[in-house]
C-alpha cells in the first residue's frame, strides 16, 4: 500500500525530488477538469479527472518505459503508435508498408491527373526559366521487403501495383524531369559500403542520404546549367550508436536500454571557401527526408538561397524562428522567382504526393480553369491522414478498393458539402485546418473579438478575395 501510495503523495506534495525524462513522440495535452456538478453527475468529470490524473502522474514516464521494455524484451512486441517490428529485428512504420505493398494505391486515374498537372507546371515554368525535378526518396519496406512480418505481405486483396511503380512510369511516359533514389538505393543495396538504413530509424542513414544528395545534387546542375558547389566528404566516421534521425523509431519505443546498431557511416565534410559563390535558387516541397538535406552549413554553401516547404504548408528556415506558412506568402511569386522546383516525396507519402501544390500552381499558371470540386475533395482527402485512414477502412470494411472508395466519398462531398468558395465553405474550412484554425484564434485575442466572429471574418475575406 505504501508503494502504491507514493504516486499520490508525490502528486499532491512534491516531496519527493524527481526528475524524470518526458517521453518521446507526440502526445496531446489534457487540461485539469473543473468541477461541475452537472458533469459530475453525467460521470464526465469523473472520466476527464482520471484521465487527467495519468497523463500528470509524475511517474508516468517510467512506468511505461518500464512496461514498454517488458512488451518488447518479452514478446517483441512495440507500443508506439503505427511503429511495426520486422524480421531480423528491423523497424517499420506501417505508412510505408501499405504503401510498398499497394494497400494504398489511389488508382491509375487519380496519379494520371495529377501527374498531368506537374507536366504542364513543366513546361510552363521551364518557358519562365524556372525548371521542375521530381524526386522519388526511397522507402524502408519497398528497400527491404525481406524483413516486412508476413501477415502485413501481400495477401489476395492486395492490388498489384503500388503507387511509387505506376508514378515512375507516369513521370517516363510524360518525360517529367525526376530521379528514383528508390531505385537507386535497390541497386545498390549489395553493393553499399555501409548501411543506406538504420536498423532503428525509418529515414534513410546519414551515409545514405549522402549517396542520394549527390545524385540530385548532379541531376539539379544539369538542369540549370548554373554553378552549384561540389559536396565532398571529407572523411567517414563509424559508429554504433545511432545518431540523429538514425534512431527515430527507437526514440519513439520509449525504451529504458538504448537498442544495439551494426556500425553506421556519417560522413563529414570540409567545407571549401574557393568553391564557393552557389548561384542556384532552389524551393524543395516535400517531406521529412529534406531535412537530411538542409543540416548546417550544407544549403549556405550549396545555394544561393533556399526554402523548404515541409508538407507544403511550413516554410524553413523561417520555422525555425517564427511560426511561418506558405499560405502567408504570395506562392506564384515565391515559385516563379526560382531557379528550379524540387518536388520531392518518399513512399510512405505516395499517396497524398504533392499535398496540392500541383494544384496551386496549374489553377495560377492556367487561368482559365476553375478548382472542380471533386478533385478539390479528393486531394482534401489524400492529403490529411485522418480522413485517408477513415477511407482505407471503409474500403477494407466494405471490401471494396481504396480507388473506388475515394471516388465514392470525393463525389458524396462534391454533391452534399458546401460550394467550393462559399461562405459556409470556408467556415467549414477553418474549423477543420488545424493550423489555420489556431492562426484565426490568435487573431481573435489579439483583436479581442469572439472566436465565432473572427472565423466569419475570415470566410468572408477568403470569399471576397480567393477564387475557384
Amino acid at each position: 500500500m505504501s508503494v502504491l501510495l507514493i504516486p499520490v503523495f508525490q502528486q499532491y506534495t512534491g516531496f519527493i525530488p524527481v526528475k524524470i525524462s518526458p517521453l518521446n513522440g507526440f502526445t496531446d495535452s489534457i487540461p485539469k477538469p473543473l468541477f461541475n456538478i452537472d458533469r459530475w453527475f453525467a460521470g464526465q468529470y469523473q472520466d476527464s479527472l482520471t484521465d487527467w490524473l495519468n497523463q500528470s502522474q509524475v511517474f508516468r514516464p517510467s512506468l511505461v518505459r518500464l512496461n514498454n521494455q517488458m512488451q518488447y524484451s518479452l514478446y517483441n512486441k512495440t507500443n508506439a503508435a503505427g511503429v511495426v517490428l520486422g524480421k531480423n529485428r528491423q523497424c517499420f512504420q506501417s505508412d510505408y508498408i501499405y504503401n510498398y505493398t499497394g494497400e494504398f494505391f489511389i488508382g491509375r486515374e487519380l496519379i494520371d491527373m495529377r501527374m498531368q498537372r506537374i507536366k504542364f507546371l513543366q513546361d510552363t515554368l521551364q518557358k519562365r526559366g524556372v525548371q521542375l525535378l521530381v524526386v522519388m526518396a526511397p522507402g524502408k519496406a519497398g528497400y527491404m521487403p525481406e524483413n516486412i512480418p508476413d501477415s502485413m505481405m501481400y495477401t489476395e486483396k492486395t492490388c498489384p501495383e503500388n503507387n511509387h511503380d505506376y508514378m515512375v512510369k507516369k513521370l517516363n511516359e510524360l518525360n517529367i524531369n525526376h530521379i528514383d533514389l528508390h531505385t537507386y538505393f535497390i541497386e545498390m543495396k549489395d553493393t553499399a559500403s555501409w548501411p543506406l538504413f538504420p536498423t532503428y530509424g525509418v529515414h534513410w542513414s546519414d551515409y545514405g542520404s549522402y549517396l542520394a544528395l549527390d545524385t540530385f545534387l548532379t541531376a539539379a546542375r544539369n538542369l540549370t546549367h548554373k554553378h552549384i558547389p561540389e559536396l565532398k566528404p571529407s572523411h567517414i566516421e563509424l559508429s554504433n550508436i545511432p545518431r540523429g534521425q538514425d534512431y527515430d523509431i527507437g526514440e519513439l519505443m520509449n525504451l529504458i536500454f538504448r537498442l544495439p546498431e551494426k556500425e553506421l557511416a556519417y560522413p563529414k565534410f570540409a567545407f571549401d571557401d574557393t568553391a564557393k559563390n552557389p548561384e542556384v535558387d532552389i524551393l524543395f516541397v516535400g517531406d521529412s527526408y529534406v531535412f537530411h538535406w538542409l543540416k548546417n552549413p550544407i544549403p549556405e554553401y550549396l545555394y544561393k538561397h533556399y526554402n523548404f516547404w515541409y508538407y507544403n504548408v511550413m516554410v524553413y528556415p523561417q520555422f525555425y524562428i517564427k511560426n511561418l506558412y506558405n499560405f502567408n506568402l504570395d506562392i506564384p511569386a515565391e515559385v516563379l522567382k526560382r531557379d528550379i522546383i524540387v518536388l520531392e516525396c518518399t513512399e510512405h507519402f505516395l499517396h497524398a504526393f504533392f499535398w496540392n501544390f500541383e494544384e496551386i500552381m496549374y489553377k495560377y499558371l492556367n487561368p482559365a480553369y476553375h478548382s472542380e470540386p471533386l478533385v478539390y475533395h479528393l486531394t482534401d482527402i489524400t492529403k490529411d491522414r485522418e480522413q485517408f485512414l477513415a477511407v482505407y477502412a471503409y474500403a477494407r470494411a466494405n471490401n471494396i478498393s481504396l480507388k473506388d472508395a475515394l471516388w465514392q466519398e470525393a463525389a458524396d462531398r462534391a454533391e452534399n458539402d458546401a460550394p467550393l468558395g462559399s461562405f459556409e465553405f470556408y467556415i467549414n474550412a477553418i474549423k477543420t485546418n488545424k493550423e489555420w484554425l489556431q492562426k484565426v484564434q490568435q487573431q481573435a485575442i489579439e483583436q479581442g473579438v469572439e472566436l465565432e466572429e473572427m472565423i466569419r471574418r475570415n470566410a468572408q475575406w477568403m470569399v471576397d478575395n480567393d477564387e475557384y
